[in-house]
């Protein structure tokens, strides 16, 4: 099978010096993470990285997908997320020169590769774990897991109800009316007259922002209005299976179910949550780490927006034993996770 690639040779000879490969040294990190991806390659764990093929060979060639991950990878690997620093740093930094062959995709491209291979990125995380037991490493022996709240991108202010955020959408929508009118009276019907100022482009991504927001608690109350019809059904299940009414109200019909006047979402980032921590509340997210303590290799990871830590434990050791086929003996973790229902969850194979 061929694809319609830039050609992509680290081996490449130039003048001064001769080669890329002869700008870092031989233990250096950056070789390290050239040499586990070309592995990964070799072996067609990275399939799922290249796109489908084109019978008719058209289009404009694609940066090789190796050489992304090699960036992306080295990049997070020394505390680099941002798109823009990697595009900055492939221009400057000898050793991302190397890892990219010299090539230089922008900002735009890497990001969009990252965007477009989400979940390829969490079959990466499994094929490297699955090197690392190759090697001997994350046995599985003794786990440790833990959880840390991570401001996301957006502020605590910028929480709003429903009714709010409905308001809002209104407002911005009668004011693009009002400047579309006299766009059309300024341009003519027919003309675009320039490109959309930024404060307009501003504008319709907040407006993208409060509708997401506005779904989100749109999902929440239809999720419990399932939940409520849901417990409806069990009552009436153990009532025809007794034979006798239950004492007590009558549940609330799943339709009158509400949300919570209190209800909000964040209108900077709708999929982030408010959560509590030690230095006080933080609008973002609960990420989860379970680590090989003889190793510190990572066997398994998520993110979350519970507040807390204790639904957690189960979640993570079903995460553990899907990415890695096995539980752990032992697990440590912290009293955040403690409750009896936790307790549970040890057994012959794992002790917590």
């Amino acid at each position: 099978m061929t694809f319609n690639f830039i050609r992509y040779d680290q081996g490449q000879q130039h003048l001064l010096p001769k080669n890329v490969a002869e700008w870092v040294e031989e233990d250096s990190l950056e070789r390290y993470v050239s040499d586990v991806i070309d592995h990964l390659d070799n072996e067609g764990r990275l399939d799922p990285f290249y796109p489908d093929n084109r019978e008719d060979g058209r289009g404009r060639p694609s940066f090789h997908p190796v050489m992304m991950l090699k960036v992306l990878v080295f990049g997070y690997c020394i505390g680099i997320r941002s798109s823009r620093k990697l595009d900055r740093l492939l221009e400057r930094d000898i050793a991302f020169r190397y890892l990219a062959a010299n090539q230089h995709p922008d900002f735009r491209t890497i990001s969009l590769f990252r965007k477009n291979h989400r979940e390829e990125f969490e079959h990466l995380f499994v094929e490297i774990l699955r090197l690392c037991r190759e090697a001997g490493m994350a046995e599985m022996g003794e786990v440790a897991l833990d959880g840390r709240r991570v401001q996301g991108d957006a502020a605590l202010d910028q929480n709003r109800t429903r009714e709010q955020i409905t308001d809002e959408i209104h407002d911005i929508l009668e004011e693009a009316a009002e400047v579309d009118e006299a766009e059309d009276d300024e341009y003519g019907p027919e003309q675009r007259g320039d490109e959309l100022p930024e404060e307009l482009r501003e504008r319709e991504d907040r407006l993208n922002r409060l509708r997401e927001a506005r779904d989100r608690l749109n999902a929440t109350e239809q999720q419990l209005k399932e939940e409520q019809a849901e417990k409806i059904r069990q009552r009436e299940q153990e009532e025809e299976e007794s034979g006798q009414k239950k004492r007590g109200r009558k549940p609330t019909p799943p339709e009158e179910v509400e949300l919570p006047e209190d209800s909000k979402a964040n209108t900077t980032d709708p999929a982030s949550q408010t959560l509590k921590t030690s230095n006080g509340w933080k609008q973002g997210y609960n990420g989860q780490a379970m680590v090989d303590c003889d190793t510190q290799v990572i066997v398994a990871q998520e993110i979350t927006t519970d507040a807390n830590d204790v639904q957690q434990l189960k979640p993570m050791l079903e995460t553990c034993e899907k990415v890695n086929g096995k539980r752990p003996e032992k697990a440590l973790a912290d009293a955040g996770y403690w409750s009896k229902a936790n307790a549970q969850l040890a057994d012959e194979q794992t002790e917590l």
